[in-house]
């Protein structure tokens, strides 16, 4: 059996460590992404949905559905 290169061994690690950062960058790219949509849209939503309920639940009773 014959041994692999030295220099095929280091250009193999290379390759594998930058598809796997590609990954993970990925990966950090659509959590982060995930994160925007929750600040920027549902956090200002639940609060607009808690204010509509807080001022109409003081002067009607409330309808459970």
């Amino acid at each position: 059996m014959r041994q692999k290169n030295t220099f095929l061994n280091i250009f193999m690690l290379i390759m594998v460590l930058i598809v796997a950062s590609f990954v993970v960058s990925l990966f950090i790219g659509a959590l982060s992404s995930i994160l925007w949509f929750a600040v920027k849209l549902l956090i200002p939503a639940a609060i607009v949905v808690w204010l509509v309920r807080w001022i109409t639940g003081s002067s009607r009773s409330r309808k459970y559905y």
